[in-house]
C-alpha cells in the first residue's frame, strides 16, 4: 500500500481529464507550503499506522517500532529524537517544521521510483538541451487513487482515514484543480469541508498544516 505522501504526489500529477499517458510529478518541492504538506503527510501516515497519537495541539509516539516504509521511518526516527528532548510530547506545528530536515518529498519520490510507479524521463529541447522529469509509469495505480478520491467527493462514499488525509492536503494546498475538472473544484472544496467535522485519524495534523500554509501565504506564494 502506498503512503499518504506517495498518493498525494500521484494525485497532483497530470491533469484532471486523466488523458495523459505519462503524468508528470511536478509539485514545486522548494515551496514552503508543499514542504509543510509533505511533512504533515508523514505524520498522518504514522497516525494511521498507530505509531503516533495526537490531541488538538500536541503529538507523541505511542509505538516506536518501524513501519517498514522507507519514506516514513526516517520521520519516526526524527520524532523519537525530538520527543526525548521534549518530555515525550511535542507541539504539532513544531514537529512539522522539525521534519523538514528529512525531506519527506524526496523520500516519497524515491519510494515511488523503487516501487516502479514513477520513473525518470529525459527529453531534449532543440535536440540538444536535456530536460529531466519524473513521470507516472503505472497508470493503473494513478487512476485507482484518483477514482477513490472522486468516489468520496462525488459518489457519496464516506472517506476512510487515508482518504480524509488526502482530501485535507489537496484542500490545504489548493490542488483540487489538478484532480477534478474546473467546474467541480468548488464542489470538491465544499464536500471536503463537510467531512472536516468527522473524528478521523490525521485531522489534528491537517488543521495545523492548513493553518501554517494560510499563515505564510500572506507573504507570498508558498504552494
Amino acid at each position: 500500500m502506498l503512503t499518504v505522501a506517495e498518493e498525494y504526489l500521484l494525485l497532483t500529477a497530470g491533469a484532471p481529464d486523466e488523458t495523459a499517458t505519462a503524468p508528470v510529478v511536478d509539485l514545486p518541492s522548494d515551496r514552503l507550503g508543499i514542504k509543510f504538506a509533505m511533512s504533515g503527510a508523514t505524520l498522518m501516515e504514522l497516525a494511521i499506522r498507530d505509531r503516533i497519537e495526537t490531541d488538538v495541539d500536541e503529538l507523541w509516539v505511542q509505538d516506536p517500532s518501524p513501519t517498514g516504509e522507507t519514506s516514513v521511518d526516517p520521520g519516526l526516527v526524527k520524532l523519537l529524537e525530538h520527543s526525548k528532548r521534549n518530555g515525550g510530547r511535542s507541539p504539532i506545528v513544531d514537529t512539522i517544521r522539525e521534519l523538514d530536515v528529512i525531506n519527506s518529498y524526496q523520500l516519497a519520490l524515491d519510494s515511488l521510483q523503487s516501487r516502479g510507479v514513477v520513473s525518470e524521463r529525459t527529453e531534449r529541447i532543440l535536440l540538444v538541451f536535456p530536460i529531466k522529469s519524473l513521470v507516472v509509469t503505472d497508470i493503473g495505480v494513478w487512476r485507482g487513487v484518483r477514482k477513490r478520491i472522486h468516489d468520496v467527493l462525488f459518489a457519496g462514499e464516506i472517506p476512510d482515514p487515508r482518504d480524509a488525509c488526502l482530501l485535507s492536503l489537496l484542500d490545504a494546498t489548493k490542488k483540487f484543480r489538478r484532480v477534478v475538472k474546473p467546474e467541480r473544484v468548488q464542489e470538491a472544496i465544499e464536500q471536503t469541508k463537510r467531512y472536516s467535522s468527522l473524528d478521523l485519524v490525521g485531522r489534528n495534523v491537517a488543521i495545523h498544516v492548513t493553518g501554517m500554509i494560510n499563515s505564510f501565504s500572506k507573504y507570498g506564494d508558498v504552494i
